[in-house]
């Protein structure tokens, strides 16, 4: 099959931008620390846009849709709730957290100081299995979405994702994909503020609903 290069080549004028993004923001990179974990210097309004992006991905992206096409309104707001939920949980563990490691920069920092080193082992082990599942579901969601989107063969559109990702985080580190994270979300509310105007306007509401309703057929499945 033919690719679509308009198409292709939209994808990677929009990767170039990120990562000219990514570049711009590792600039500002003074050593390690912050190359990690960005050592505490985003910022209030600069943490809380990257956050928000941070939280739409390739999980959102597969689970929060087959939620609400299976569930209805109650699958869309209890996959939102459940992840609201642990955030407001874990505010109150953070101060907790703080007096186990004051100076602590990350979860094994946590699990290295409060158990044994047995434990601690067993952790890191459990977690690199867990972020390989997530670096994977990540590229699985960005290839989906960009072929939805951009009719670009599934295999491409994880090659360009990961491509684009990994280069604009190698940059800068935590700062970078923060950076990048901030400039997502502005694309994301510009998307949020004109789209529903937009749809209303040109077609109004009723035919989004039904369409949303309308289950497919054995054949479409198939």
């Amino acid at each position: 099959m033919a690719l679509p290069w308009i198409n292709v080549g939209i994808v990677l004028v929009l990767g170039l931008v990120f990562i000219g993004a990514g570049w711009y923001f590792s600039r500002r990179v003074e050593g390690a620390d912050e190359y990690i974990v960005g050592s505490g210097k985003l910022g209030v309004a600069f943490g809380m846009t990257s956050l928000l992006a941070f939280w739409i991905t390739g999980n959102t992206m597969l689970a929060a849709p087959e939620s609400a096409y299976n569930f209805g309104i109650t699958g869309a707001l209890g996959y939102a709730l459940i992840g609201g939920s642990g955030v407001v949980l874990f505010g109150f563990l953070s101060k907790r957290i703080h007096q186990v490691i004051p100076h602590g920069k990350s979860v094994g920092d946590y699990y290295g100081t409060r158990y044994d080193g047995k434990n601690y082992y067993l952790f890191i082990a459990l977690l690199i299995v867990y972020v390989l599942g997530l670096i994977v579901t990540q590229g699985i969601g960005g290839g989906v979405l960009l072929e939805q989107i951009f009719e670009i063969p599934y295999m491409v559109s994880v090659v360009l994702t990961f491509a684009v990702v990994i280069t604009y985080s190698y940059f800068g580190g935590f700062r970078s994909v923060a950076g990048v994270a901030y400039f997502q979300v502005l694309l994301i509310l510009v998307v949020a503020i004109v789209v529903p105007p937009l749809v209303y306007f040109q077609v109004g509401f009723t035919p989004v609903y039904s369409g949303s309703r309308r289950k497919p057929t054995a054949s479409a499945v198939g």
